[in-house]
């Protein structure tokens, strides 16, 4: 058959569509010159009527979708399109039937003829397939659709078919306006044929029936003159989400202020909530993605149980959204949380939820980003499972917006500051180092909150340039004060896991403490346990600066579930335990706080309390051998001067290296053993006591010593 001189071809229907299985030589003539058998293939495959004239397409497409769905039908069709790669059409007459492969394989057989010259040859048949076009689009075999003119409006042609879904308001004259014909005049306020006309594709509710109408535009010239070509029906399933058959986020953008508006006419407040559940992916790695969506379906109906006339949207995987008036959500919320955190799994499910206000914060799509953010910040506080889209999380995102776009000025221009906050060891009270802390000092903005531009530049994932300029302005500051012969201590620093990423962190550390001649015993990296959880680059990474020297500290130890696990597997020098510990001071925290000191000094650790700001949390910390604290107690993070003169005017010696060799070698002692114990220094032909344990005052007291 590809051998044939007469042009036809062969295809087959594959997922509801035409797939070409050969083409004769016959056919590939009808090609502009050059072309292929393949490329004609690839023509037929992926875009078969282009070069059909448009005033016919809808016609041959729909002739062919009948004839496939047709066992025995015969495709018997005249059209208009462009041949032999020339711009002018020729009418084409196809005749197809079926065919069946020793497979069993359906198969369409369709032979192709150009009939111009026959047609032209006969006056009067070219009008006569014009007309028997218009006459079969003009049936309800396809779609509702009106043809009219782009510019005035003007109606050429309403399908028969086009009552079944909306009902004009007058009767069709000559000359008549689709807006005269469709719309009442109060409708002709509310919906604009121009912008249907411009958006391409819409969904517009029908005045009359409240039903929703789909609108497809297509431009085309009818008769000469600039069209569209308008197909209208009430449903598509592109619209709507397979699984739990609810409208999907492009539903939501098309229609969903049309239920914003309905609810401002009731007289409500409109809000967009939005819905993340929280362990889904576990919810299916555990019980297998069948139940999973067995759980998608009965969420999305509770959520239609509690809204049950509002808009509900899945945008996505476990994300829902509602438009719902604002009065009384938060009880059905609660329910809604209630069913999802009383799913019987072996994963533990929950939900959080971000409210935006749509009144104040634009229209259903931005609502709808906003909601998503305040949940999204939610989740990472974990204190409340539903946050508001207000004014001062409006005011943070564009505070963040502004970090992510001044983040080089501000180090070129040195806005960044390094601010330091003194650690004080507990049994000398001596000063032995120090946190270094960024300060953003903005001319246009002031001081920026950390963890606000912090946090921002994670997410823009340019926390690297932070902490490469925190790292380098350390080592200058420090290389300052050794020139002008004063005491340092030692520094600290955080190190997020994008730093690994965004950069050869090491390197960078390395270099500036060549560049500025510091020892790496006068810096110590802080890293939190979620680094650790990190691939395995970055684990090795991290253990490239123990190996060479660097001190590496568990920062916010307690703060995540995982800390023992981590504690197992990696190697550290010192546990900072989270200042959460101390915030909430009571006999749960001494007991936790107590073991923890006791268990990392078992382990060879030292240890840091963070947080501390009275005299009764320093002396329990130093009684339980807690080695060393920083808090407010001993002072602020402040400019490096401010914080060496604060310390120096409180009367608190800095330490140098003789005094921290023996000082840490102490801290390493389990003051909590039950029996007599003390620690005393011997200077200058005195003893004096750092340390004595009650058991150890009580037998000096037996002994016949009296408390000074």
């Amino acid at each position: 058959m590809e051998k044939s001189g007469v042009p036809l071809a062969v295809y087959r229907h594959v997922d509801g569509k035409a797939r070409t299985v050969l083409v004769s030589d016959g056919l590939v003539r009808w090609q502009a010159p050059g072309k292929t058998r393949e490329d004609l293939v690839r023509f037929l495959d992926e875009d078969m009527y282009r070069d059909v004239h448009q005033e016919d397409v809808v016609y041959v497409a729909t002739k062919a979708k009948d004839f496939s769905k047709i066992e025995d039908g015969c495709y018997d069709v005249v059209y208009r399109q462009k041949l032999y790669g020339r711009k002018d059409y020729r009418t084409v007459h196809a005749v197809g039937y079926h065919r069946y492969l020793e497979d069993g394989t359906k198969c369409a057989v369709v032979v192709y003829d150009d009939v111009t010259a026959a047609l032209e040859s006969n006056g009067g048949s070219r009008s006569d397939f014009e007309e028997g076009v218009v006459e079969f689009l003009n049936t309800d075999k396809v779609d509702p659709f009106v043809i009219f003119n782009a510019d005035t409006h003007e109606i050429y042609m309403v399908s028969a078919s086009v009552e079944q879904v909306w009902k004009p308001v007058r009767t069709f004259d000559s000359g008549i306006k689709f807006e005269e014909y469709f719309f009442t005049p109060e409708e002709r306020d509310r919906i604009s044929v121009d912008d249907v006309i411009e958006r391409g594709e819409t969904i517009v509710r029908n005045p009359r029936t409240g039903k929703d109408l789909i609108m497809s535009v297509s431009q085309i010239s009818w008769r000469g003159r600039n069209s569209v070509f308008l197909r209208i029906c009430e449903h598509a399933d592109r619209y709507f989400d397979p699984l739990t058959g609810l409208p999907n986020m492009e539903y939501g953008r098309l229609c969903g202020e049309n239920y914003v508006e309905d609810i401002r006419n009731a007289g409500g407040s409109p809000v967009l909530i939005f819905f993340d559940i929280v362990g889904m992916k576990l919810y299916n790695s555990a019980n297998g993605f069948n139940q999973g969506n067995e759980f998608l379906i009965d969420f999305a109906s509770c959520i239609k149980k509690q809204f049950p006339d509002n808009l509900i949207c899945r945008f996505a995987n476990d994300h829902f959204a509602v438009v719902a008036d604002s009065s009384g959500i938060e009880d059905k919320l609660n329910i809604i949380r209630k069913s999802v955190k009383g799913t019987v799994s072996k994963i533990s499910m929950d939900l959080y939820v971000g409210i935006c206000n749509i009144e104040e914060y634009g229209v259903f799509l931005d609502a709808s980003e906003k909601a998503k953010l305040a949940c999204n910040i939610q989740k990472k506080k974990g204190d409340n499972f539903i946050r508001y889209y207000d004014k001062d999380l409006h005011k943070d995102l564009i505070l963040q917006n502004y970090v992510v776009n001044h983040i080089d000025e501000a180090i070129a221009n040195g806005y960044i500051k390094i601010y330091y906050q003194p650690v004080v060891r507990t049994i000398t009270e001596t000063f032995c180092g120090m946190e270094a802390l960024a300060r953003w000092i903005d001319p246009q903005n002031g001081f920026l909150n950390p963890g606000v531009f912090i946090g921002a530049l994670e997410e823009s994932r340019q926390i690297h340039k932070l902490d490469s300029y925190i790292i380098e302005q350390v080592c200058r500051e420090l290389r300052e004060e050794l020139d002008q012969g004063r005491p340092i201590v030692p520094v600290s620093f955080n190190l997020s896991r994008l730093d690994f990423i965004g950069c050869d962190i090491f390197n960078v550390v390395e270099s500036a403490l060549m560049k500025y001649r510091i020892e790496r015993d006068y810096i110590r990296v802080e890293i939190t346990e979620s680094i650790m959880a990190s691939d395995s680059y970055i684990q090795h990474e991290i253990e490239r600066f123990r190996l060479v020297g660097y001190e590496v500290w568990m920062d916010d130890f307690g703060s995540g579930y995982s800390s023992l696990n981590t504690l197992k597997d990696y190697k550290f020098d010192e546990l900072k335990i989270d200042m959460a510990f101390l915030s909430n001071f009571n006999e749960v925290s001494r007991i936790i706080i107590s073991s923890t000191v006791r268990m990392a000094k078992s382990l060879g650790l030292k240890t840091l309390a963070e947080g501390v700001e009275t005299r009764e949390q320093l002396e329990f910390l130093k009684q339980i051998g807690c080695e060393k604290v920083q808090g407010y107690y001993y002072g602020k993070p402040q400019p490096l001067k401010d914080t060496m003169k604060h310390m120096e005017t409180s009367g608190i010696v800095a330490e140098n290296d003789n005094m921290r060799t023996v000082y840490s070698k102490l801290g390493r002692l389990d003051y909590q053993e039950d029996s007599p114990r003390a620690i005393m220094s011997y200077e200058n032909g005195t003893f004096k006591f750092l340390f004595a344990n009650k058991l150890y005052e009580e037998q000096l007291l037996s002994l016949g010593f009296k408390k000074s």
